[in-house]
């Protein structure tokens, strides 16, 4: 179960701090957003282990135009207003 932790697959932007919680499966994230990449911060979770009622993200800060996708094992976070450019995200899983 230790092995299918979540974890950021890849980032859009630079990752300042990850933790996971291995008693309760919450993960916590901090990055800074480089809205240069064109490519979201793809976050894996596991739902079999971690997650089987579902996961639920909280990103902040967004606006309107920041997509949160669920998949079948991953949340994808993708930043589209340039001017959140350089601010930090932060990204709650649970």
């Amino acid at each position: 179960k230790i092995l299918a932790r979540s974890y950021i697959k890849s980032a859009q932007g630079k990752i300042e701090s990850v933790s996971f919680n291995t008693h309760n499966g919450v993960f916590k994230s901090e990055f800074t957003v480089d809205t240069s990449i064109d490519a979201p911060t793809v976050i894996h979770t596991n739902k079999e282990f971690w997650y089987p009622k579902g996961v639920k993200a909280k990103v902040t800060p967004h606006d309107d135009s920041t997509e949160i996708t669920y998949n079948d094992n991953s949340v994808s976070v993708k930043v589209n207003n340039p001017e959140l450019s350089g601010q930090t995200m932060k990204i709650h899983i649970r």
